[in-house]
């Protein structure tokens, strides 16, 4: 085929409509946890389907991971409709200011719980395990 030619036509063309889906959001604004309470709280939301979380937080030693989830300054971590799946390559480490919405994507009909996470207690001041290696 010549350059400049191309094999794309409207007649061929093919729509196909995917299966119905819901979004549900849930929030979750927290002063202090850590990356392993997070994923405990947002693990049973994956049982209804797919798990994105929206927000800010602030840990030191969360890594970038592409287009959904950035760093900013030296603790300063932006999300943006990051998958579930991406927190499991995080260290167990604190999280501070946790401002996130979750959003649920499943299909119509479903109930998705509440997510059930508290503050939790730190062994140091937040200020100060910012600096630990």
């Amino acid at each position: 085929m010549p350059s400049g030619d191309c094999d794309w036509y409207v007649e061929r063309a093919v729509i196909e409509r995917g299966a119905d889906e819901v979004t549900t959001t849930r929030f979750v604004n927290v002063a202090q946890t850590t990356t392993e309470a997070l994923r405990g709280a947002l693990e049973p939301l994956s049982a209804q389907g797919r798990v994105y979380l929206v927000g800010e937080l602030r840990s030191a030693r969360i890594p970038a991971g592409g287009t959904t989830v950035s760093v900013a300054a030296p603790d300063r971590v932006s999300l943006a409709f990051a998958a579930l799946e991406e927190l499991a390559g995080w260290p167990t480490v604190p999280l501070r200011d946790v401002h996130l919405r979750v959003q649920v994507r499943h299909a119509p009909g479903i109930v998705v719980p509440q997510v059930e996470l508290g503050a939790t207690a730190s062994r140091l001041p937040a200020l100060l395990e910012r600096h630990l290696p």
